[in-house]
């Protein structure tokens, strides 16, 4: 989604965490808004070799739906 309200596209990941958690970090929230009149969650790195980035799905950008 890359943090853009144009596509809308749901994708369903689990992810299995791996030593080093589950590969990404996130922004966001009620108190520190990413993008501008929103409180969602986006995911703002992505960590090389992480469970995230082996998995291929999520993307820096991304808001985070639960």
């Amino acid at each position: 989604m890359n943090g853009s309200a144009a596509a809308h596209n749901v994708v369903d990941i689990t992810l299995k965490r791996g030593p080093s958690g589950l590969g990404f970090n996130i922004v966001g929230g009620v108190d520190q808004q990413y993008v501008l009149n929103d409180n969602g969650i986006y995911v703002c790195k992505i960590k090389e070799n992480g469970a995230a980035a082996l998995d291929g799905r999520l993307e820096e950008g991304d808001k985070i739906l639960a």
